[in-house]
């Protein structure tokens, strides 16, 4: 078994569990029930949401899967175990108990990795990999998300019509949202026009991804391991139609991660 395979397989007991069953008209997720979603934090001057431009999924204690074009020189850090970007702690109430997360992590970027044949233009292979300074430790609000594997979980992802976008983009008001929201979408077939293995075609209707959830996960809910987890089938990528509004483009675009699985399992046993 290829060595990057094995460490991607360490993870099968904890991956992609949920609680529950830039998101354009979406609904707020319960805290700490996406627990592999990543924010990238850039070196810029101003309030804090703007340090935050995109988004991501933590797949091995060292690695974050994001899209190539959020990649950028002053990308310093990653966060993980966020929800409420306006609150230090973020805490639940269930009847009469309440249950807070542990303080957000803010993980130093080490460095990154694209494939060599990227187009920055087109936006085709629209993928990256942020390589971590030191590997965390999973916790009840930080582990990995599954990615497709094995050949019948693959093809379950790649045949799927219902999936998740969750990301922290700006919302149906054109607002940065301070929590990750969720929108569910479909997957169709892509016309000839934009026909190409590396992408994944999604029909908004009204709900997308929006800015700020470039590099956040399309996720499908599937039979992994004998249980049902969330799968990671797409990163966002970009949409069509740039004069419309978020969820009003004709066409949005996905990285199909079953199309890089070869690449994933190679790089991240380079050094």
């Amino acid at each position: 078994m290829h060595k990057g395979l094995e460490l991607l397989k360490e993870n099968d007991n904890i991956c992609g569990n949920f609680v529950d069953f830039m998101v354009f008209n979406g609904r707020n997720i319960r805290p700490g029930s996406r627990p592999w979603m990543a924010l990238l934090e850039y070196n810029v001057s101003g309030p804090i949401r703007t340090r935050f431009k995109c988004g991501g999924t933590l797949i091995t204690p060292e690695f974050v899967l994001t899209a190539a074009h959020c990649i950028e020189d002053n990308l310093v850090s990653v966060r993980l175990g966020e929800h409420d970007l306006s609150q230090p702690i973020d805490c639940m109430v269930y009847g009469n108990k309440k249950k807070c997360l542990d303080r957000p992590l803010d993980v130093p970027v080490e460095n990154w990795k694209i494939p060599e044949d990227y187009d920055d233009f087109h936006l085709l292979n629209d993928i990256a990999l942020i390589r971590l300074r030191e590997p965390v430790q999973f916790t009840n609000w930080i582990r990995p998300i599954c990615l497709p594997l094995s050949l019948d979980v693959q093809l379950d992802v790649q045949t799927g019509n219902t999936m998740e976008v969750v990301g922290w983009g700006r919302t149906e008001k054109n607002i940065l949202s301070d929590v990750p929201k969720k929108a569910f979408v479909q997957r169709l077939q892509c016309g000839p026009d934009y026909a190409t293995t590396s992408s994944i075609c999604i029909r908004t209707n009204g709900t997308d991804a929006c800015a700020g959830d470039s590099g956040g996960p399309l996720a499908y809910a599937t039979s992994y391991k004998g249980k049902q987890r969330l799968v990671q089938a797409g990163i966002v990528s970009y949409g069509i139609g740039r004069m419309h509004r978020c969820g009003q483009q004709p066409l949005a675009f996905y990285t199909d991660v079953v199309e890089f699985m070869a690449w994933i399992t190679e790089t991240i046993v380079k050094k």
